[in-house]
C-alpha cells in the first residue's frame, strides 16, 4: 500500500491494516497516530471531516530514511501493537 492509499481512510480502517498505534498526540483538531518500527517511523493525521464529527486522514509522514512501501510492508509484518 502506497501513503496516498490512506487519504480518506477512517481510523477503523488503518487499525484494520497496521493494528493499533503506539502512540497517539492531539494537536489542534487534528489527532496524529505514530506506529515505530525498527526501521521508521510512520505517523497518520486525522481530521474531523466538515460537517460532522467522523475522522479522516489527512496527512501521512514517514521519518527513518527508507522508502514508504518498505516501511508500511515492515510495519504491517512486524506484529502488532507497535513500538512496544
Amino acid at each position: 500500500m502506497r501513503m496516498e492509499q490512506f487519504k480518506t481512510l477512517t481510523p477503523d480502517d488503518v487499525v484494520g491494516l497496521l493494528g493499533s498505534p503506539s502512540a497517539v498526540t492531539l494537536r489542534g483538531m487534528a489527532t496524529i497516530w505514530e506506529y515505530r518500527g525498527k526501521a521508521c517511523t510512520f505517523y497518520i493525521s486525522f481530521y474531523p471531516e466538515i460537517p460532522g464529527d467522523k475522522l479522516r486522514v489527512l496527512g501521512v509522514e514517514i521519518d527513518g530514511g527508507i522508502a514508504e512501501t518498505l516501511c508500511l510492508n515492515r510495519l504491517r509484518e512486524s506484529g502488532r501493537p507497535h513500538g512496544r
